[in-house]
């Protein structure tokens, strides 16, 4: 059973960047910007549908650290210091594109709730108290429980309900590897 502390701390939303270790800064997630869930490759001789991409579904399911989720170029990671953070992966590239702005001193572990209401959250648990999960991030969106949060092989990780994108990272071709896929129509 999920346990959830009573406080919750100022969350730096919008264009906030973040500094992670080694000085690379990522910046929050605003607005959802995506037009299609279905993507392509752009070789033009086939559109055939992605078939490595991430799908959570929101059923009150749960993914303690260390977690992590996986299309070929990008791994989206439910970290230890609590934050929830997207990286490029593979390709000659190691870097931060994305990150929940969450991670806090003194913190045992993370973990990531997509409910069943549609809302995908972060949750601390402290060293004082590790059953005891605090509050730090959700995405502030509610589209129900046929809802769904897809890792996109284009680079972009969107929240997905009734065909609209109801939020997203906005990472779209951030990485190297997913400049060969593209969203709906331009």
């Amino acid at each position: 059973m999920l346990k959830l502390g009573r406080t919750k701390r100022a969350i730096a939303m919008g264009a906030a960047a973040l500094a992670l270790a080694g000085g690379a800064t990522v910046t929050t997630a605003g607005s959802a910007s995506a037009t299609s869930l279905v993507c392509y490759t752009y070789n033009g001789a086939s559109s055939a549908p992605c078939s490595h991409q991430t799908t959570l579904y929101a059923n009150n399911s749960a993914w303690n650290s260390p977690a992590e989720f996986w299309t070929d170029a990008m791994v989206l990671k439910v970290q230890n210091d609590g934050n929830l953070v997207l990286y490029c992966q593979g390709h000659g590239s190691n870097r931060a594109v994305w990150a929940s702005n969450t991670s806090g001193l003194n913190i045992d572990h993370g973990r990531l709730v997509f409910w069943n209401d549609g809302n995908l959250a972060m949750y601390e648990a402290p060293f004082t108290d590790p059953s005891n999960y605090m509050y730090a991030w959700d995405a502030k969106v509610w589209g129900g429980s046929q809802s769904i949060a897809v890792l996109q092989a284009d680079g972009n990780f969107v929240i997905w309900s009734g065909g609209k994108a109801m939020w997203a990272s906005n990472t779209y071709h951030a990485c190297p590897g997913t400049q060969n896929y593209w969203v709906g129509y331009q």
